[in-house]
């Protein structure tokens, strides 16, 4: 077994064989099949293995990989017996994607089935949140979120931008029965389809179906399974992404766009064979008589087909839809010879709501009057635009409202949209006898609501009132529950109304101070902004007009330049996923400064800049350190890619072989420091720097929290028990500037000759 393999499995040893030490038949089997993927296939493993849900099983499928990936999956299933497996085709034979992930679902054990493909990763909260909504639905077969395509893996900073979300173009957070995801996937051309790690599945859904077709060895294995199961069972949708599909040029979608299989911009040999598949399956499978998707089905597969069987109708119509010359000429002549009034009418024609009346020709009318046309938010005229943007959001991350939930003001949102998931719940006021209230306290300043309490907390336009912001979140995030979230809303572009609260109205939020706002406290993986919103609801917000009154397409249409609200979700981080976190940090926003000041970079460089030698800052960050070194290498390490970072690695599994290592301020912020300090101690050759800014105490525990990183304070026998006999330590006591007032530098030095 490799360094590396090995004390990943002493790291997750412990927790990773707790199913089968149980002796009971695992929840969730992820089926993990792999041909050739050496490169990645460790990251992936170890994402399931960071689960916050601990109760599953992993089958590694070999679809008769030449590589090295064997030899890591024999020797994961060997480090987590039964946990883990390792499963190949009879003679280690290669048949394919659909044949792999059937072997996988035949020897799995557990009710509901995930996959996850040996080049992506999982965010550590995937099992917990789709688990926990298949448990909540049991009507519902499966369970899927949006995919990141996630290029920024390389470290390169120009790959640092191009991540994206991919839209499902499909409202999340209800049941859809079927067959209507499989006409609407038809009708985006395979645009709003999942990818294949962002479910949960159960197996009998799976048994039900057939399973994945083996005659599709590799492209559009996925939608052949998915246009099964769309058709026969119903779905929920989630708005969390929970993996990461890793862009590279080994991929099985690459490899078909160079052969020439797969073309995303025009028809292709895969899609034909899989409509060909299609129009058997759906003959074999018809919908009932009377169901009102049966002809939209037949209209959607016909369209489909266009470009293969009739490919010169399809060349005219695809042109007919890129022409727009036509109405640009009638324009032009319209402006030469037609009055002033009837050419405004045919650009308004032609162009729609694209059309931009020249100064003179906008329309004010009811909008003219200097009074609004509701002072009350256009509560008096039906549903006020920000609350209709304020449902719409606790509506789709209604899965979150369960447990013990806390709600400020009243328990209205808890009641319409936890359901039977709310265990019990707490109104907070900050007026002692409004009626309701549970507990009466200023968010702001709340120490008598115990730590840790609530599962959620549901705070809807509530933030404007409260002056000091930083504390009220400080508050929030003490008594979240790890892995509980918060769904909070705010306003942004809005009336401030004449009411008893009008006094107290402090502030406005948008996109960037919010996320400023809660990243003080919650890592940045943990939460989500919105700013729903666009100059047409702005405006009519700011007048008192009522959503009804609006399109929905108004409605629905997001602009970033006019934030009516700002909605935040964010997710107090559970200790597995600190662990997972470990070592990975994200310098956004940050600067070139040092934390305190310079006393201990200059002394612990001092002690290690010798001639020559090679010195790596382990948690380098951005590489401050290197200003103070003058004779020797400086090597910055990291567990974030950055522009500023030499290597990135996972401090908790790294170990080298080098002169000098500086540790400074980087085991106070890792509940996995045993293992960084641990590698830190068997990598260095000549000398080490320690520098620990948190004072000593009787135990090691954590103080606070700030970004979702813990402070740790050690027990100082606790680091120093791990010191090798084979150096000489001095240790050291600077006063500095930090926020604990003092740093501790112990200086190691390997002895001679030993």
């Amino acid at each position: 077994m490799t360094e590396r393999s090995s004390q990943q499995g002493a790291a997750t040893q412990s927790r990773g064989d707790s199913a089968d030490a149980r002796g009971v038949q695992p929840a969730v089997s992820v089926v993990m099949i792999f041909f050739e993927a050496e490169r990645y296939f460790r990251a992936a493993i170890e994402s399931v293995l960071a689960q916050t849900f601990d109760d599953w099983e992993l089958l590694l499928v070999d679809d008769g990989s030449t590589d090295g990936g064997p030899a890591i999956a024999q020797e994961f299933a060997a480090a987590h017996p039964g946990r883990i497996r390792y499963v190949q085709h009879p003679g280690g034979t290669n048949q394919g994607m659909s044949a792999s992930r059937n072997l996988g679902i035949a020897q799995s054990r557990g009710d509901l089935i995930a996959f996850l493909d040996a080049d992506d990763v999982w965010m550590p909260f995937k099992l917990t949140h789709q688990v926990d909504l298949l448990r909540r639905s049991p009507d519902i077969g499966m369970v899927y979120g949006p995919t990141e395509y996630w290029f920024s893996w390389t470290g390169d900073p120009a790959d640092r931008d191009r991540d994206f979300l991919g839209r499902l173009a499909v409202e999340p957070g209800r049941k859809i029965d079927p067959p209507e995801l499989l006409v609407r996937s038809l009708e985006t051309h395979g645009g709003m389809l999942p990818g294949i790690c962002s479910l949960v599945v159960r197996k009998s859904v799976l048994e039900d179906v057939g399973g994945f077709d083996p005659s599709f060895r590799g492209s559009y294995e996925d939608q052949v399974f998915f246009s099964k199961v769309f058709r026969h069972a119903s779905v929920l949708i989630t708005d969390r992404c929970s993996d990461r599909y890793r862009q590279h040029d080994d991929s099985c979608c690459a490899i078909a766009q160079r052969t020439g299989e797969y073309d995303p911009d025009g028809p292709h040999p895969a899609r034909e064979r899989f409509l060909e598949w299609l129009e058997v399956y759906v003959a074999e499978h018809p919908l009932e008589a009377g169901s009102p998707w049966k002809s939209r089905l037949r209209s959607a597969l016909d369209r489909e087909w266009l470009p293969y069987r009739h490919p010169v109708l399809h060349s005219f119509k695809a042109l007919g839809e890129r022409v727009q010359r036509v109405p640009r000429k009638l324009l032009k002549t319209a402006k030469k010879r037609l009055p002033e009034p009837l050419r405004m009418r045919l650009r308004r024609r032609f162009r729609d709501w694209r059309f931009i009346p020249p100064v003179g020709w906008v329309r004010f009318g009811s909008f003219r009057s200097l009074a609004p046309i509701s002072r009350d938010f256009g509560f008096d005229r039906g549903t006020p635009i920000d609350r209709y943007y304020v449902e719409a959001f606790l509506a789709r991350h209604a899965p979150d409202i369960r447990g013990r939930v806390l709600e400020v003001g009243d328990d209205a949102y808890t009641r319409r949209y936890g359901g039977d998931a709310v265990v019990s719940h707490d109104v907070l006021h900050v007026q002692a006898g409004a009626e309701g209230a549970t507990i009466v306290a200023d968010l702001a300043s709340a120490p008598h609501i115990a730590s840790d309490s609530f599962d959620c907390i549901i705070l809807t336009q509530t933030l404007q009132y409260v002056f000091d912001l930083r504390a009220a979140v400080e508050t929030i995030h003490r008594i979240l529950a790890p892995g509980g979230v918060v769904l909070v809303t705010a306003p942004g572009l809005t009336q401030i109304v004449e009411c008893p609260w009008r006094e107290n109205w402090f502030w406005g939020l948008t996109e960037a101070s919010g996320k400023a706002l809660f990243l003080e406290r919650f890592p940045m993986e943990q939460i989500r902004v919105e700013t729903p919103g666009n100059v047409v609801t702005a405006t009519a917000f700011l007048q008192g007009v009522a959503a009804e009154e609006l399109r929905q397409k108004a409605l629905d249409h997001d602009d970033r330049d006019y934030q009516v609200l700002v909605t935040i979700r964010a997710e107090k981080p559970t200790e597995a996923y600190m662990r997972q976190m470990s070592g990975r940090w994200d310098y956004t926003g940050r600067h070139q400064d040092s934390y305190g000041d310079d006393t201990t970079y200059e002394m612990g460089m001092g002690f290690l800049d010798l001639p020559g030698a090679q010195i790596e800052d382990w948690g380098c960050g951005l590489t401050y350190a290197r200003k103070f070194v003058k004779n020797a290498e400086y090597i910055g390490v990291d567990g974030s890619a950055s522009r500023w970072t030499d290597k990135n690695v996972d401090l908790c599994l790294y170990r080298s072989n080098v002169d000098c290592i500086f540790l400074r301020h980087v085991l106070e912020h890792n509940p996995n420091w045993e293992p960084i300090l641990d590698n830190a101690l068997h990598s260095f050759q000549k000398r080490m720097a320690l520098i620990v800014f948190t004072p000593f105490g009787e135990e090691t525990h954590e103080l606070m929290q700030w970004s979702g990183i813990p402070d740790i304070s050690f027990r100082k026998e606790d680091l120093t028990s791990r010191f090798p006999a084979d150096v000489t330590v001095v240790e050291k006591t600077v006063k500095t500037d930090t926020q604990y007032g003092t740093e501790t530098l112990f200086l190691l030095e390997r002895n001679a000759g030993e």
